[in-house]
């Protein structure tokens, strides 16, 4: 419930300012190094659907593959990994693809961009 009222208080806050929220995606490839693509996640689907999250980049951890390649940013959401949609999937799941996957994977980010 905070987290609903955190965004009616942000998009709020923009309709006052003259400014509005809109979404773009954007795909990035990245290679591991270590078995990591050096950003941590936080979010993912839950029994009890209040409590479900989207899969969100909390962390991106300086100089690492998605540090260096430079796209990815804390607060982006993570929309799917080389075509596999993780919309519904738990933390858990969406972790697990992102282990499975290859040395190389496409992810599909989804970003605010702040329109006045």
């Amino acid at each position: 419930m905070i987290y609903k009222l955190y965004f009616l208080l942000s998009f709020l806050y923009s309709a006052v300012q003259g400014s509005s929220v809109i979404f773009r995606t954007v795909e990035v490839t990245l290679h591991k190094e270590g078995n990591t693509f050096g950003f941590v996640i936080r979010g993912g689907a839950h029994d009890d659907r209040n409590k479900s999250r989207p899969v969100v980049i909390t962390c991106v951890r300086p100089g690492g593959p998605a540090d260096r390649e430079g796209t990815i940013k804390p607060g982006d959401r993570l929309l799917s990994v080389d075509g596999i949609r993780l919309l519904g999937t738990t933390h858990a799941e969406a972790m697990s693809i992102l282990k499975q996957c290859g040395q190389e994977a496409t992810l599909l980010i989804e970003y605010d961009v702040s329109v006045m």
